[in-house]
């Protein structure tokens, strides 16, 4: 029994070859994968303006049919060179009255090879196709030169998914043969099947139109792919079997007559041979002697019968008769000489037919016993990997219960854990809780000098965690009361910063820079003086004339080439980038950030002394006040106070333990390090502490 093959080309493109794969007996099911739709208007290209001699592909017949009503004019018009990549988009190509170029290989590859797309440099390429597809063409048209121009004619939709019949045919089928025509049919068609939870059919066989879409089919996951020449219906024929040779053949023998020649040209000339051969054959045979007696003697008695000819007439009957002879000897040696080796000839044909016939039937019975196989075998592989994935999927579940089993046994050792510590913290007597508060502030200490470098407030809750311990009285605490003791003798030695004062320093420093003078001042013109003397008159005169020629000349000193281009905007501008410098030491003097400081003091230094031609007094009271601040050491450093939290955690272990174990009792070492993890976990987050403590007191 064949299989069912399972057409998936857009609608209205699987009729003929659903029909002829009917006439040659096998089973159907037209199932669409997408749907082609124009474009709507406001997403179509535009047509483009195409110069003398472009060229123009089309990838499919779908392209050519949606776009050649929009692109036939400027195709005419630009007397473009077609191309189209297999023979039914030539077709549709010829009926608009073009005439295309068609590759002998229908693809990217073929397309490339043709002689109009080879030397394309500097040229014009407009490829129709649709919404993506073949990038592989304008890469390499764009390598060789050519200007390419995308013209997107369609789209292509997925169509809807298939109702629970499509499945049940599918799975009631015996054997299964898809078809998948481009990339894009081969993904829906993947992802439908996975949809409807067939995966297994993925054994079943593929007929994929070239090696690209092969290879992505076996990347999918179909293990039983077949390759046909191109996307045509001969070639899914072809690449299905030989069913259609075999007819052809049938068809051949029943229709050819000796020569293996059609109906119309020897179906005649071998019906007159099967009526004909006696005649024929009696005629080119010899006389016998008994014919030649016969004839005597009839002649002889026709003779004696009839009454005497004259001698003319006897002649002339002789002479007719050796024509006639001969005339059949002439006969007989041309249909010997002609007809019996065309005769020969086609009885070799037939039997060379014959043999052919054989062979066909011979490959067929080899290719269904080959199919037969094929699906054997994919029907055990679609098994094996059933059989793999369950085993995998115990063998899944086995280590998820085994890991599952592993995180209760540590969910088991944890709540022990934490009811040793629970026992351990319900026994804690009042020397613990002090140690512990203790440590809380010298870890809030610890975070006022790593914040803000506030000394004060870190010594106040040094000396308070002192009093603590002091108040506990265990000779457990003394190394951590040594630590405290080390520590605030060092924060009582650092220098304090006064940062209010550099802060109102600085502030002081920007309001000077935004009365600092940065542009020297031009000279005022002298008033005329007035007098009864001519001369006096003479000089107020010129002075007055000079004035009114000022005041349409001006004159620069060249000596002095800042004031030359200095300009309102660029005074501001220098006024600005000191304010910027001061304020950034003055932000480093906030973070205590000492090579930020440094480098804003000095950078402000060296940018004010440029000014101090022009406004001496204020830049020096600017200079000065730097050179002041450039002085001062805006972080010193500090302790900080982690061996002190070290040696608190020692002790407040060693508390702990007592309580738990009792004076004097020993812990095993894995007790110890797994209350020794909990309590640096529990003790990095300085947050959670005041809880504790608060709730203790």
């Amino acid at each position: 029994m064949n299989p069912l093959v399972v057409l998936t080309r857009p609608e209205g493109s699987n009729e003929p070859l659903a029909a002829m794969l009917r006439a040659r007996g096998w089973s159907t099911l037209v199932q669409p994968m997408l749907r082609i739709e124009p474009l709507p208007d406001e997403q179509r290209s535009p047509v483009p303006d195409l110069p003398t001699g472009a060229r123009c592909i089309f990838i499919s017949a779908n392209a050519a049919k949606q776009a050649l009503p929009a692109l036939e004019e400027p195709l005419r018009r630009a007397d473009a060179i077609c191309c189209a990549v297999g023979a039914k988009t030539a077709s549709v190509l010829a009926e608009a009255g073009f005439t295309p170029q068609v590759p002998e290989q229908p693809d990217s590859e073929g397309l490339l090879a043709l002689p109009a797309l080879v030397d394309v440099n500097e040229q014009t390429v407009l490829i129709v196709k649709g919404e993506g597809g073949r990038g592989l063409l304008a890469k390499t048209l764009i390598e060789r030169g050519a200007k390419v121009i995308d013209y997107i004619g369609y789209r292509r939709v997925p169509e809807p998914d298939p109702d629970s019949a499509f499945k049940e045919q599918l799975l009631g089928a015996n054997a299964l043969v898809f078809q998948a025509a481009s990339g894009e049919t081969l993904e829906q068609l993947t992802g439908l099947l996975k949809r409807i939870q067939c995966e297994a059919l993925l054994a079943a066989t593929l007929v994929v139109p070239s090696e690209r879409v092969a290879h992505m089919a076996h990347e999918a996951g179909w293990r039983t792919v077949l390759t046909a020449v191109d996307a045509s219906d001969q070639a899914f024929l072809d690449a299905l079997g030989i069913e259609a040779q075999i007819e052809g053949i049938e068809e051949q023998i029943e229709d050819a007559g000796p020569e293996g020649h059609t109906d119309a040209g020897l179906k005649a000339p071998a019906q007159s041979s099967r009526h004909r051969p006696n005649t024929s054959v009696a005629a080119a045979m010899p006389a016998t002697p008994s014919d030649k007696e016969s004839k005597v003697n009839s002649a002889s008695t026709s003779k004696r019968t009839s009454s005497p000819s004259p001698p003319r007439a006897d002649r002339f009957a002789r002479f007719l008769a050796v024509v006639i002879v001969l005339s059949a000897i002439a006969a007989a040696a041309a249909a010997y000489v002609y007809l019996w080796p065309q005769w020969l000839a086609q009885t070799q044909t037939i039997q060379t037919l014959q043999q052919q016939l054989a062979q066909v039937q011979e490959d067929q019975q080899r290719f269904e016993s080959g199919a037969q196989r094929r699906l054997e075998a994919g029907l055990n592989a679609a098994t094996a990997r059933v059989t793999a994935m369950g085993e995998e999927r115990l063998a899944s579940a086995a280590r998820e219960r085994a890991e599952r089993a592993t995180l209760d046994q540590r969910i088991d050792d944890r709540l022990q854990r934490l009811e040793l510590r629970l026992a351990r913290l319900t026994a804690t007597d009042r020397r613990a809780w002090l140690a512990q508060e203790a440590a809380f502030l010298i870890r809030l200490a610890s975070q006022r000098l790593l914040t803000s470098r506030d000394i004060d407030s870190a010594q106040a809750l040094l000396r308070n965690a002192d009093r603590l311990l002091a108040e506990a009285d265990d000779p457990r605490l003394t190394l951590a009361r040594n630590a405290i003791a080390r520590d605030i003798a060092q924060l009582q030695a650092a220098p304090r910063i006064d940062t209010i004062g550099l802060q109102a320093r600085f502030s002081a420093l920007v309001t000077l820079v935004d009365e600092l003078r940065v542009r020297p001042e031009q000279p005022t013109p002298q008033a005329a003086v007035s007098g009864d003397s001519f001369w006096q008159r003479a000089g107020a005169g010129w002075q007055a004339a000079l004035t009114k020629l000022s005041s349409y000349l001006v004159i620069t000193r060249r000596e002095d080439a800042r004031a030359a281009i200095m300009t309102p905007d660029l005074e501001a501008l220098l006024r600005q980038n000191l304010r910027m410098l001061l304020e950034q030491g003055q932000i480093a003097a906030l973070s205590a950030n000492q090579s930020l400081y440094d480098s804003a003091i000095d950078r402000a230094a060296a940018f004010a002394a440029q000014f101090s031609a022009v406004d001496p007094e204020r830049s020096a009271v600017i200079l000065s006040s730097l050179s002041e601040l450039a002085t001062q050491t805006i972080a010193p450093p500090l302790p900080d106070l982690v061996a002190t939290d070290a040696a608190v955690t020692d002790a407040i272990r060693l508390l702990d333990t007592d309580a738990v174990t009792g004076p004097g009792q020993p812990i095993s070492q894995e007790s110890a390090d797994q209350e020794s993890a909990e309590a640096v976990s529990a003790d990095s987050d300085p947050t959670a502490a005041p809880a504790t403590d608060g709730g203790a007191r």
